[in-house]
C-alpha cells in the first residue's frame, strides 16, 4: 500500500475551494485523467503539484480569452467613439446614436462572456 502524506494531496473539496470549482467537477478531472489524484478510502485526493499545474494551464486560458476579447472589443469602441464624435457635432442621426449604443452593448456582453 502506498504511503500518503497529506502535506503533498488537497481533498478534492479544499481542491475546489482552491481553484473554484466544484468538488465533484475535481473528481471528474480526476477520473478522466486530466489531473493526476486518486480515491484514497471514501475521499477523493488530487496532488498539490497537480492544482499548481492545473492553475497556470487555467491562467494561460484565461488571458488568451481576455485578450482576444479585448481585441475584438477595442474595434466595437473605435466605431463606437466614430459615431458619437459625429453625433455630437450634429452631423448624423438617432440612428448612429443608437448603433453606438448596441456596439458598447457588445462590448459589455464580450467582457461578461470572457470573465466566465
Amino acid at each position: 500500500m502506498i504511503k500518503h502524506n497529506q502535506n503533498d494531496y488537497y481533498t478534492s473539496k479544499e481542491a475546489g475551494k482552491i481553484l473554484g470549482f466544484s468538488h465533484d467537477y475535481i473528481r471528474r478531472l480526476i477520473r478522466e485523467g486530466k489531473v493526476r489524484g486518486e480515491k484514497l478510502g471514501t475521499c477523493w485526493i488530487i496532488y498539490k503539484r497537480e492544482v499548481e499545474k492545473f492553475v497556470k494551464t487555467v491562467d494561460k486560458k484565461r488571458n488568451k480569452k481576455m485578450l482576444e476579447a479585448l481585441n475584438e472589443i477595442s474595434k466595437y469602441v473605435a466605431q463606437a467613439k466614430e459615431l458619437l464624435i459625429k453625433f455630437q457635432l450634429n452631423n448624423s442621426t438617432d440612428k448612429d446614436f443608437m448603433e453606438s449604443m448596441e456596439l458598447l452593448d457588445k462590448c459589455l456582453e464580450i467582457v461578461e462572456k470572457a470573465s466566465h
